[in-house]
């Protein structure tokens, strides 16, 4: 079947979304009704859904449960409310966040003058039906400053809370919405909207793209679903309800006659329902059991970067390595290697954790995987206890790396404002006491310092519960060091990052374990998160004659100042016309710094 003469393709799009959402478990609002449930200022959360969720709220005392009293419901939905007067909104909607992960504690009166501290959850994380889903239509609200009304097009409700903004868009460019999410987070416009979001999206018919707050255009994403293929997804589709919407009424009855003999969306391929990337998007993060997992282990708040949240290959690299680290036992032995002393071989692996390797390409975000895990592991009932041992290869790495994990607030605000110094191992003296110490949840270091570590009598750690997180694992993990570092802790569940193709993929193996994700350069360009490599091949001559340096002196060298062609002049006249190697590395250094300078850098191009 063609694709449907549908009057409007936003009206369209919107439809098709509805539908899918309602299939997936969404309660549809009517707008008479979502007004309805609007009431109370300042008209973001649903106030009839929050009370009914929170109704619904039981604690435990002395052995009994007990519903929350009205007067402990008041109390949530006052700290709920938040002080609009700050004007602080993105530390507003990082404490709405905290909020939804930790919950809000509250004062019960039991009899017998008891008074009990309850720790209330706004969403509960573990139970999908213990919560509310619903997803209202064309919301609209006043701008803060002056008489504009805006509207939101697709808004998701989670307990009464506005936690996913929709908009939409007419065709593949998604740059006119994307602005619109930008210009309502404004003071003047309704940013007391977004306080509450957590996830923004863009649809249109055939794509989707995601950010969160703040989120400047050039990193919104798009979401490649890997657990739920394109047959899954269009079953969904398939078997979604019609609902009876405004713009659906409005269509002539042939019309509506197609598009209920097509299913929720008029489009097919000739083999069944056609599903866009907008629909994989909508499944793969609105699906509600996928929101409850997403929302509080893929959101974090950077003290530099702000609000970020997960890509597609970050979440399910995560969710792959977590499962990965909660296998134990004699079959996660790794591999001895050739070309190693016996008495360098790794002993009493028998029930080490197991681990493995995450191959992402350069540039697509490897160390806020590494700290996303992190956090994962922390909210894990299971890995919770798991001490983390970070290991690079140099001083700058590990510097960057403890201040990316300090930033994110991997773990907690005053390690934060510690700027992760404190959990780096100075000297190997110094690594010998904190992994014999089993004290510190996390520590940095530098895999030579394992070497004189190994001497002392402190440095041993046989627990299987450490995790050692090892970046640019393709360097330096080749011979002793690396077995030394093994030697020391025993049982460790090593996790290798690596941004460069393996070459030999049982080497990777024997070292490590096997590839538990891979986020290929194919990939990290088809979804525009690195830039496309290119090269050009530029030999320096190796034999200089007087007209050949005087026509490249003459082309090449005309912008430099005369402190600059002096100092190439003495490069370039050297005793000998042959160049020697420190001779041929300046003149290369000279010809990259030229050709950068006049081909990309004046003309703007935007290339590194």
């Amino acid at each position: 079947m063609p694709d449907l003469p549908l009057p409007t393709e936003v009206g369209a799009t919107r439809f098709s979304a509805l539908n899918l959402l309602h299939t997936l478990g969404w309660q549809y609002l009517p707008p008479e009704l979502c007004q309805q449930k609007q009431a109370g200022a300042p008209g973001v959360v649903l106030q009839a859904s929050l009370l009914e969720s929170l109704r619904q709220r039981q604690f435990q005392y002395d052995g009994q449960w007990h519903y929350l009293s009205p007067h402990a419901i008041e109390q949530v939905v006052r700290e709920l409310a938040f002080n609009w007067q700050t004007g602080n909104w993105s530390q507003l909607n990082k404490q709405c966040h905290e909020m939804l992960c930790a919950g809000i504690t509250v004062t019960e009166y039991l009899p017998g003058d008891v008074r009990h501290k309850v720790t209330v959850p706004i969403i509960d994380w573990q139970q999908r039906k213990a919560n509310l889903f619903e997803v209202a239509e064309s919301v609209r609200l006043p701008a803060r400053h002056g008489v504009a009304q805006r509207e939101i097009d697709l808004v998701c409700y989670v307990n009464g809370l506005p936690l996913c903004l929709i908009l939409l868009q007419e065709n593949d460019s998604p740059g006119s919405a994307i602005a619109r999410h930008l210009q309502y987070q404004q003071a003047d416009e309704i940013p007391h909207l977004y306080v509450y979001a957590q996830l923004l999206l863009v649809l249109d018919r055939h794509q989707g793209w995601l950010a969160t707050n703040q989120t400047r255009e050039k990193f919104w994403t798009h979401w490649r679903e890997e657990e739920w293929g394109s047959e899954y997804c269009a079953r969904l589709k398939q078997s979604a309800t019609l609902l009876e919407n405004d713009w659906f009424r409005q269509l002539p009855m042939g019309l509506k006659r197609q598009i209920k003999q097509a299913g929720a969306w008029g489009q097919t391929d000739g083999h069944g329902m056609r599903v866009s990337a907008a629909d994989q998007m909508l499944i793969g993060l609105l699906s509600p059991a996928r929101l409850l997992e997403f929302l509080p282990a893929y959101i974090l708040f950077d003290s530099r970067n702000g609000k970020l949240v997960a890509r597609s290959h970050q979440f399910f690299a995560v969710r792959t390595v977590l499962a990965r680290l909660q296998q134990c036992g004699e079959g996660n032995r790794p591999g001895s290697r050739p070309g190693v002393r016996q008495n360098e071989q790794v002993s009493e692996r028998t029930g080490a954790r197991a681990g493995g390797v995450v191959w992402h390409t350069t540039g697509s975000g490897k160390s806020l995987t590494m700290v996303l895990l992190i956090n994962g592991l922390r909210r894990h009932p299971q890995l919770a206890a798991c001490r983390i041992v970070v290991v690079s290869d140099r001083l700058d790495l590990e510097d960057q790396l403890s201040k990316k994990f300090a930033q994110s607030g991997a773990f907690g605000d005053v390690w934060r404002k510690a700027g992760g110094a404190g959990s780096r191992a100075h000297s190997a003296h110094d690594l010998a006491r904190r992994i014999g110490s089993h004290g510190e949840q996390i520590i940095f270091t530098l895999l030579h310092k394992f070497n004189d570590a190994l001497l002392l009598a402190q440095c041993q750690n046989p627990s299987d519960k450490v995790i050692v997180l090892i970046d640019e694992a393709h360097r330096s993990h080749g011979g002793q060091l690396h077995q030394r570092m093994r030697r020391v802790l025993k049982r460790a569940a090593l996790v290798a990052f690596t941004g460069t193709p393996l070459l030999r993929q049982e080497k990777t193996v024997s070292q490590f374990g096997p590839i538990l994700h891979a986020y290929t350069m194919q990939h990290a360009l088809q979804d525009k998160l690195v830039a496309p490599l290119l090269y050009e091949e530029r030999v320096p001559e190796l034999r200089l004659d007087g007209g050949l340096l005087a026509s490249w002196y003459e082309s090449d060298a005309s912008e430099l100042d005369a402190r600059q062609k002096a100092r190439l002049r003495q490069v370039l006249t050297s005793k000998s016309r042959v160049l020697q190697a420190s001779a041929r590395i300046e003149m290369i250094a000279w010809d990259i710094a030229l050709h950068f300078h006049g081909t990309i850098k004046q003309a703007g191009s935007g290339l590194k």
